[in-house]
């Protein structure tokens, strides 16, 4: 703990002694300071050119502060006094104490300005944020914001959007807060010099240079600090400025309002109070383009927020009919419908980096069947009335309503170089209320007919006619409906660059409506007084605090990566350390026991993953994607295996291990285990593999699988006096579960699912959910890993008696074993992906990098399945479908690592017996390899019990086995991450293959389990439409 504190003490030490001051350049005035917050990463040195230009044309004795933190990082718990020591600084360098502070921020810095303002509010008199706004908790909170605040940020900011901005001028756009947006800004024009790889990567190309920002900002920033010293409420410059921003911000605004913009006013949901909305003006509108009715008779139609799924559940209604009111326009409907709106997850940081819009409108509206009756009293065809693309249609309108409001000069540019959004048919029906709440609005990026990039926007939809039998449900028609506010975001994109669930980008955003004009800018407002300022700057440290954060960076970034590899070298130094104290068995299983208890989560979740993944996997495909799927991926597998094994052979002819160890005796429990161990043949395991493969009791598969053994019995002939030898099969069952028999049960399974159209739509979804909540339930697990794998390692490593005499006899075996397992990781499969795809092989490996260490740590490819699928699906972005169809038969069939593994063994003991094996007998080694590689379980040393029927092949007694059972813990280890590599490679490799028969990716991908998974009924729905399951744990009532 006392460590802890020194370095704390350290860093903090270093931090404000980077703190920079600069004294005024004039004098007279009011005397003022101001306290600038940096952004993240970004150095306080970066924000003095700014600065400077402050003090340049301010009429006052201005002082300037800005204070550092640790790494660059400004969190007020790093520097919890900052103010005081600052203050502190700045009576030391001369202030008087009568001057008057002004606080402010530049991105994160302003979120940490707030906090601080809020915190010293009877010191600070007034409140700067640039690139940055006050957060919603202010908003919503029944007190006002306690210090004034001035809120400036450019229109092309990529990290504070502009959008997140106009949301901000709703609120603060006069006195004591106010909210003014400048025209080509962005959001590293504040500070200077090189971005940081965040902002980078987020932020928009500026329209103006340096100079020109530092102009537009030193203006307001001295123009509303004399409006505060002078105790105005609002300036000329400040009222043009609020104008200008009004103007530019009045379009999205409109469309917020239209959609029940829920940070505006939250929803009622059956409350009633002043302080809520109840419904949408937009939904409204939904319904009534959903009549079709027009002008025939008059729609009264309300509109009342509620979450959809929720009990007790609310539906649509119609309160009246007008058959027997003439003339029709006389009459009055009254339709009621139900919305929620969906936002970004992230929304609910608050980060600004996010889409402010709702995601999709879940809308629950009367059928126009329904309606039309309702009106003329006639009976209507459902077919003919509601089986078209309504939700499309009133999704048009939306896309309309955005073109037409906005600006000519942004709709030119949309028309330009935009990627034109167009309206495509709606998804489903999908009868079932879970698919229909869980599939969301989709935008699907594809090329027109000149092969310009454009996105389709289709809704799910969900319609039942008026004489459905369940009539709880008769009449109505689900929509998830675009919003208005979303459509206007799309129009402002300027080029193809997507990050988030709506193809929305942060780089490329763009709000230009009617700012075409700036105020005027005279360089007479600057003063003409060029004294260069006194700076004091101790940044002594900054290479330091540079190098610490480039280090730091990345690890914070891939914090869970970093902590699964920390565990493997902590398992080794543990392992060691703890070796020379000599420690009883005891000890050694009660370090082992945190290994032991990953090893038991993982193989729970193994049973349910593969079930659910396989089942949802083939469900959605047809069957002749899902034929192809199984082609190229046996195929796959078979090329590789018997590359592997042919691999190992050339390596043991050529190195010859077997001619440079001697035997050691190392006691066995698996011979001593199976007294027919003996007795397997080739034969017998091929028939087992089948046998396995159709599994009798798909209950006992879970639990045990087949294996065959035989028993040689003399019988003697009384009447010849001879003895005969009789051979009797037992076919028993043994502990150990049964996947080939899972697999091939599931596989049929979710075919026939997928051939049963909406009545297997039920049981597809009872699936998906189970996969979503195994999912969940691996992400808790592997943060508990880099502990579990520290402890399996050190455990396995005191495990060995004697390492040194181990490294003496196996030293060349081992040295064979893992010289082939690198060349087959390194060179064969890289050369296959490289072949197939034409993509950089290693930065595939480098996206399985997580995968790969947790097969070192726990030696079973089926304990690492959970985390291969996080690998292949969030990291690497392969299709869902051909990960769950690929991974659970891979994990079992797919042991490139064991095939080479069990070729290099049985030649390496032929070689130490003094045997020599012959070019038949090799061929041999590599066939039988290969098929008991197939047949071997993906559990920890699982190859060693298949080895038995390697070395049967070519007459090598069972017993000898025991001599290379003392290393192949750690070598079982290694060619299980093989394997685990092998699998990855074949799901990219077939993912490349099938693409085009699967369909082109969805543009909403993400990096967490949170994603949607991307399902559909293969007889319901196109090839080119997907059913994508929201991972919402609440969302499990029935329509």
């Amino acid at each position: 703990m006392l460590k802890l504190l020194l370095i704390f003490e350290l860093f903090y030490l270093i931090s404000s002694s980077s703190d920079i001051i600069i004294e005024p350049i004039k004098l007279g005035g009011n005397n003022i300071a101001f306290i600038f917050i940096p952004g993240a990463e970004l150095p306080p040195d970066r924000y003095v050119p700014l600065l400077k230009q402050v003090q340049l044309i301010s009429t006052n004795s201005l002082w300037i502060a800005i204070p550092s933190f640790p790494d660059d990082f400004p969190l007020e718990i790093l520097r919890p006094k900052v103010i005081d020591e600052i203050l502190t600084k700045l009576y030391k360098s001369g202030m008087s104490i009568n001057t008057t502070i002004f606080l402010g921020g530049h991105s994160l810095g302003g979120i940490t300005s707030q906090s601080l303002a809020y915190k010293y509010k009877n010191k600070i008199f007034g409140q700067i944020l640039i690139g940055s706004f006050l957060q919603r908790k202010y908003q919503t909170s029944n007190t006002i914001y306690p210090v004034s605040t001035l809120i400036l940020s450019g229109e092309l900011d990529g990290l504070a959007r502009v959008t997140r901005i106009i949301e901000s001028f709703y609120f603060y756009s006069t006195y004591p807060h106010f909210t003014l947006i400048i025209t080509g800004m962005n959001h590293m024009n504040t500070a200077s010099g090189k971005p940081t790889d965040h902002i980078l990567k987020n932020d928009i190309k500026s329209e103006i240079n340096e100079t020109i920002a530092h102009q537009e900002l030193s203006i307001r920033i001295n123009d509303y600090m004399n409006m505060r010293l002078n105790n105005q409420t609002i300036t000329p410059i400040l009222e043009y400025n609020l104008n200008q921003t009004k103007i530019f911000s009045q379009p999205y605004l409109n469309a917020l309002n239209l959609e029940g913009y829920y940070h505006f006013l939250p929803p009622c949901y059956n409350k009633t109070n002043d302080n809520c909305q109840i419904g949408s003006q937009w939904s409204t509108y939904g319904q009534k383009i959903m009549s079709g009715l027009n002008d025939t008779v008059q729609l009264n139609i309300s509109d009342q927020f509620h979450i959809v799924y929720k009990i007790p559940e609310y539906f649509p209604h119609l309160d009246n009919n007008c058959s027997l009111i003439k003339p029709l326009n006389n009459c009055i409907l009254y339709v009621h419908t139900v919305t929620q709106n969906i936002y970004d997850l992230n929304d609910q940081f608050d980060t600004g980096e996010t889409h402010s819009s709702a995601e999709e409108m879940r809308v629950k509206m009367i059928s126009r069947q329904v309606l039309l009756q309702a009106a003329d009293g006639k009976q209507h065809d459902f077919n003919q009335t509601d089986e078209q693309s309504l939700c499309g249609l009133i999704n048009q309108y939306s896309l309309d309503w955005a073109l037409k409001n906005a600006a000519k000069k942004t709709k030119d540019r949309y028309d330009q170089i935009g990627k034109q959004m167009i309206i495509g048919d709606d998804i489903g029906p999908l009868n079932v209320g879970p698919l229909w709440i869980w599939t969301p609005l989709q935008f699907d990026l594809g090329k027109d007919s000149q092969g310009k990039t454009i996105v389709t926007v289709r809704s799910p939809t969900l319609r039942f006619p008026n004489n459905y039998p369940v009539s709880s449900v008769a009449g109505f028609h689900y929509c998830k409906l675009l919003s208005p506010g979303r459509a206007l975001e799309w129009i402002y994109k300027k080029k193809e660059k997507d990050h988030s669930f709506l193809p929305f980008d942060r780089e490329e955003i763009r709000i230009v409506l009617n700012m075409d004009e700036k105020h005027d800018q005279t360089m007479a407002m600057l003063n003409d007084e060029n004294h260069p300022p006194r700076t004091r700057i101790d940044d002594n440290q900054s290479r330091l605090s540079k190098c610490c954060s480039s280090f730091l960076g990345p690890l914070r970034n891939n914090l869970l990566l970093t902590l699964t590899i920390a565990g493997v070298f902590l398992g080794f130094l543990l392992g060691f350390l703890v070796r020379t104290s000599n420690p009883s068995t005891e000890t050694i299983m009660i370090l082992s026991f945190p290994g032991d208890i990953l090893m038991r989560m993982l193989k729970m979740l193994i049973l349910p993953l593969i079930t659910s993944s396989l089942i949802t996997g083939l469900a959605v495909l047809d069957p002749k994607s899902s034929g192809k799927l199984g082609l190229y991926a046996l195929t796959y597998y078979f090329c590789t295996t018997i590359l592997a094994a042919i691999l190992g052979i050339i390596l043991v002819q050529v190195i010859r291990p077997g001619e440079r160890a001697s035997k050691v005796e190392v006691k066995s429990d698996i011979i001593r285990g199976d007294p027919a161990a003996d007795q397997i043949t080739t034969l017998d395991a091929i028939f087992d593999l089948f046998r396995n493969m159709f599994a009798e009791n798909i209950i006992q598969a879970a639990l045990e699988q087949v294996k065959t053994t035989r028993e040689y019995l003399n019988v003697s002939n009384i009447k010849t006096n001879t003895s005969i030898t009789k051979v009797k099969f037992n076919t028993r069952y043994v502990a150990g579960t049964n996947y080939l028999g899972l697999i091939t049960f599931c596989c049929a399974f979710g075919i026939t699912i997928g051939t049963m159209g909406k009545r297997g739509e039920l049981m597809l979804h009872f699936f998906i959910i189970l996969n979503e909540i195994v999912m969940k339930l691996v992400k808790l697990v592997m943060w508990y890993s880099p502990v579990g794998i520290m402890f399996l390692v050190a455990g396995k490593i005191l495990e060995i008696e004697d390492l040194l005499q181990l490294a003496r006899s196996l030293g060349m075996y081992a040295l064979t074993v893992l010289l082939g397992l690198a060349i087959h990781a390194l060179i064969t499969l890289p050369l296959i992906f490289y072949a197939v795809t034409r993509q950089n092989p290693f930065a595939f490996y480098r996206g399985m990098l997580q995968a790969w260490l947790t097969g070192i740590g726990t030696g079973s490819s089926a304990a690492s399945l959970p985390v291969t699928f996080r690998c292949l699906e969030e990291t690497l972005k392969l299709d869902r479908r051909v990960t769950r169809f690929v991974l659970p038969i891979g994990a079992t069939v797919n042991m490139d690592g064991t095939a080479l593994y069990e070729a290099v063994a049985p030649v390496f003991l032929a070689q130490l017996m003094g045997r020599q094996l012959g070019i038949g007998q090799l061929i041999i080694v590599s066939l039988t390899a290969t098929v008991a590689s197939v047949g071997a379980a993906s559990i920890p040393s699982a190859g060693l019990v298949t080895m038995l029927l390697v070395m049967s092949a070519v007459n090598i007694p069972a017993k000898e086995i025991t001599i290379i059972f003392a290393i192949d813990w750690a070598l079982d280890r290694i060619r299980t991450s093989v394997n685990i590599l092998g699998d990855g490679i074949g799901a990219g490799v077939v993912n490349y293959l099938v693409r085009s028969e699967l369909g082109p990716p969805d543009v909403e991908e993400t990096e967490n389990i949170d994603a949607p998974i991307k399902a559909r009924t293969a007889s319901e729905i196109s090839t080119g439409r997907r059913l994508r399951s929201r991972d919402d744990s609440n969302e499990t009532s029935k329509l």
